[in-house]
Parts: structure tokens; sequence; C-alpha cells
């Protein structure tokens, strides 16, 4: 349940981005999936990792990659 709901919020701020202008027009279900897999594969890492970053921080930083991603 929780997984779907995240989806759906993860959905409506894309749609939100592109609607506002704030991204670029884009396939919502592909950027979904997308932004879906980085953070499932953080949250696997995280859960194996003994000394984890405080989730405030981690959640920054997963956040900040997704929005500006490689670019500088």
């Amino acid at each position: 349940m929780i997984g779907l709901d995240m989806v759906e919020r993860i959905r409506e701020l894309v749609d939100e981005g592109v609607t506002s202008g704030a991204f670029r027009a884009l396939d919502t279900d592909r950027a979904v999936t997308l932004i879906g897999q980085q953070i499932y594969g953080a949250m696997s890492v995280r859960a194996a990792d003994p000394l984890p970053r405080p989730r405030h921080e981690a959640a920054a930083e997963i956040s900040d990659f997704i929005l500006r991603g490689l670019a500088g």
C-alpha cells in the first residue's frame, strides 16, 4: 500500500512540475518509474548500511539528485 501511495504522490509532483513549467514536458509514467527506482534503490542500500546517514540527509540527497541530476 505504501508503494502505491508513493507512486501516486510522485505522479502528482511530476504532473504539477510539468504544468507549472518547473519540469520539461516528459512521459509521466516513465518519469515516475525512474524516480521510484531511484528511491527504492537508495532505500535498499540504506537498509544494508550498518551506519546509515540520517533520513532527512538521505532524503535531501536523493531529492537533489532527482531534481538536478548530474548537471553543473
